[in-house]
């Protein structure tokens, strides 16, 4: 990339918060990003939704856990460059307003304050309360979750998180009720980030009516039983998968085959990732 693109890039990004998609301003950055060269991300899976991006420019996302939006969002470069639609779930509600301030003014963005369970109606939400005076880790916003046990045991970050965690009641949807809600008619990306409910998220997902050409979904949290299934279920499905330390994501055959490059990318980046790091990707 030219020096000048690299400034114009840079700027962009610094700007894509204070300026959304959505607005004058916004859009005219990300319309001068969408033409500058772009260099692939350097982990796998980073590489593979971009690879993925460029075959789905206009992709419909659902994104369960989807924080504030920030800069450690994988699906974030794509949603403030590409004119992609879809719904945000975020139950916290102070993390939920920080995500409304990222993209409340994108137009192609629905933003849902609520979790994704088993029911429709309410459900606990564990987390750590906001807070502005730097006494506790950077990063203590993200960890919520339905499951209590697994942000509880988070004292390498919070050593005194057993005291500070509070439960807040949450509205709660199942998968089918939220796209029933906001009138979906087809999915092409589901992405979780749940703390350790991601594999109860996946199994509320009628894949063979949905069937996204990609999901990604943090396994760090699930027990080895439950990370077998998951993997297990998702081939069953028709998707080839690959992992890192925290997440894995899974291409659907039917998108490989629609897409001669990203078959093509997928091959490399697969081939790539069992020679550097002696596994992490399925049959």
């Amino acid at each position: 990339m030219s020096t000048l693109g690299s400034l114009v890039d840079r700027i962009s990004r610094s700007a894509a918060v204070r300026f959304p998609s959505g607005t004058p301003v916004g859009d005219a950055l990300r319309s001068i990003r969408r033409r500058l060269p772009r260099r692939p991300p350097e982990g796998a899976l980073g590489q593979v939704i971009f690879a993925f991006a460029r075959e789905y420019p206009r992709a419909f996302v659902v994104q369960v856990g989807a924080h504030d939006g920030s800069i450690v969002d994988p699906l974030r470069a794509e949603l403030v460059r590409r004119p992609w639609g879809g719904i945000l779930v975020e139950p916290v509600p102070y993390v939920f307003a920080r995500l409304q301030a990222s993209y409340g003014r994108n137009s192609r963005l629905v933003l849902e304050n609520s979790a994704i369970a088993d029911h429709d109606g309410t459900v606990d939400i564990h987390h750590l309360p906001e807070t502005t005076d730097g006494s506790v880790w950077g990063g203590y916003d993200a960890l919520g979750s339905i499951r209590r046990d697994v942000v509880a045991k988070h004292t390498d970050l919070v050593p005194d998180i057993g005291e500070r965690l509070v439960t807040t009641t949450v509205p709660s949807l199942t998968f089918e009720s939220l796209c029933a809600k906001h009138h979906v008619d087809h999915i092409d990306i589901v992405q979780t980030d749940t703390e350790g409910y991601d594999f109860e998220v996946l199994k509320l997902i009628d894949l063979p009516r949905w069937r996204p050409g990609l999901i990604m979904y943090e396994h760090v949290h699930l027990d080895p039983a439950d990370q077998d299934a998951a993997r297990s279920m998702l081939a069953s499905h028709g998707y080839k998968l690959i992992a890192d330390h925290m997440d894995t994501i899974a291409v659907h055959q039917s998108a490989l085959d629609a897409h001669r490059n990203l078959a093509s990318e997928w091959t490399r980046i697969v081939t790539q990732s069992a020679s550097a790091a002696g596994g992490g990707v399925s049959p």
